[in-house]
């Protein structure tokens, strides 16, 4: 069974609600480029996941702090 890892995203939007999109790598090689059409966000935050090709399975690890408006 291939091994993929996954990107979970989430961002809160100037309207104070929260966003997410989901990312999944099964490549061996070179990391995936991705990217977010979020608008105008206050803050983004991210954690990886072990799963498969089609959903996250594994452990996870916990949400981290990627980008906060103003610092």
């Amino acid at each position: 069974m291939r091994t993929c890892s996954w990107l979970k995203i989430k961002w809160l939007n100037e309207q104070g609600k929260y966003r997410t999109a989901t990312f999944r790598n099964c490549s061996q090689s070179a990391p995936r480029a991705f990217s977010v059409n979020a608008g105008h966000m206050l803050s983004s935050e991210a954690k990886v996941c072990r799963g498969t090709a089609k959903r996250v399975t594994g452990k996870c690890s916990h949400w981290e702090g990627v980008w906060a408006q103003g610092g």
